[in-house]
């Protein structure tokens, strides 16, 4: 007797969606973009500004260690952080200007 298998197929990861993601909002984005771009003037940038804040720290996941026996992996002494702040501008990435900051906040950046 051959067996019955379910109605699945192996396909690829469908795309992402981020989890607050709504598309009226992305769509009234879009349009205040363009219509910020066009009125910008040739010598006035448009730039996108983001925060990072890595960590120094050792991140231990996996290993070969031989079986039967443990193998202890130093880490770093602190939690170091950096707060980075920086903006950049389209077709200019060369140009990213970065600073680096005690925290990261509104009044940071100005």
């Amino acid at each position: 007797m051959k067996e019955k298998t379910a109605n699945l197929v192996a396909k690829g990861l469908s795309p992402s969606v981020p989890h607050k993601f709504d598309a009226d909002k992305q769509a009234e984005f879009i349009r205040y973009y363009e219509s910020l771009k066009a009125s910008l003037s040739n010598d006035e940038p448009l730039l996108f500004m983001d925060a990072v804040h890595p960590t120094q720290a050792t991140k231990i996941t996996a290993g070969w260690i031989k079986k039967g026996t443990d193998k202890p992996i130093e880490t770093t002494g602190s939690r170091t952080r950096l707060n980075i702040i920086g903006p950049i501008k389209l077709g200019a990435l060369s140009k990213t200007i970065t600073h680096q900051y005690k925290t990261v906040n509104g009044e940071s950046i100005f």
